[in-house]
């Protein structure tokens, strides 16, 4: 809403609602329900507002309108597969809150980093959501899940960092995609297909992950070599990858360089697609459930 009222000049005020008012008055709640109306695809929803036993009149579930399809196709502002992901930003974000956004208005990511992880995390242990932490140390700061009834209860009293949750859930789904590639009989192929700048890139990057210890230099050359490798092989570049299934998603996703280069907003579309549920005990990931 901040960032609509601020492109189109929409405010909110305190004065009287009246014809006469040279202001839009707007809530979220009601701008998401201008978002989600039928009519803006073209078709005509009916029963929108039913009367009770009382004789008042409310608002009805959206599953139960009516709703008569293309009753103006030449009027629609948004196509059904834009309202499709409307939806599932709406449903992603009234999971989440207001803290997995970016808070920087000239940033135009929309998703803090770890935002996809929110909703798939659980304890190993009790079963419960887990929660997310912040900590500061000298190198920076650190983010993590923890159970909520750590110490009430539940055992599992050590916090996993989210960064250790995102590098668990990419390895799985390397193994995963390398699987279904062999049962395809497709491993072959891609290697093959290979160019001379993709070998030299993934070789040079396979020799920088063998240095140990941690240097914030050497972390940023091996990013960059990733994106280099991405730009050579990466599916996800095109919006296409959301209209394809779980299994197609986690077949393209045959190289730890392009899941390493997907954006925060790429991340919450393309993981909350393929990933059911990620459980974690002692600092570790002990478990992550994919869609398939």
């Amino acid at each position: 809403m901040k960032a609509i009222f601020q492109k189109y000049g929409l405010v909110k005020i305190h004065k009287n609602r009246n014809s006469r008012d040279g202001i839009f008055h707007w809530t979220s709640a009601g701008f998401n329900r201008w978002l989600t109306n039928p009519v803006l695809c073209g078709h005509t929803a009916y029963l929108q507002r039913i009367t009770t036993s009382k004789g008042k009149r409310k608002r009805n579930k959206p599953e139960d309108w009516q709703i008569i399809y293309d009753t103006h196709p030449e009027h629609r502002l948004i196509t059904d597969a834009e309202a499709a992901e409307i939806q599932q930003i709406l449903l992603f974000n009234s999971k989440t809150g207001h803290f997995s956004f970016n808070q920087h208005p000239n940033n135009p990511v929309c998703y803090r980093e770890y935002a996809y992880q929110t909703g798939l995390v659980f304890c190993a242990e009790c079963g419960s959501k887990c929660i997310t932490k912040s900590a500061k140390h000298q190198q920076g700061m650190y983010y993590y899940f923890a159970c909520r009834y750590a110490g009430m209860g539940c055992g599992n009293k050590k916090s996993t960092r989210k960064s250790t949750i995102e590098n668990a859930l990419i390895n799985i789904l390397v193994q995963r995609s390398q699987t279904l590639a062999n049962q395809l009989d497709e491993q072959p192929t891609r290697e093959q297909e290979k160019s001379e700048k993709l070998k030299q890139l993934e070789s040079r990057l396979e020799a920088l992950e063998k240095i140990l210890g941690f240097d914030p230099d050497l972390e940023k050359l091996k990013q960059k070599i990733r994106l280099q490798i991405a730009e050579e092989i990466n599916p996800f570049l095109c919006d296409s990858i959301l209209n394809k299934s779980t299994e197609e998603i986690i077949r393209a996703g045959n190289h730890l360089a392009i899941w390493h280069t997907l954006s925060p907003d790429e991340k919450v579309k393309i993981y909350h697609q393929i990933v059911h549920q990620i459980t974690i005990r002692n600092a570790e990931v002990e478990e992550v459930i994919l869609k398939i």
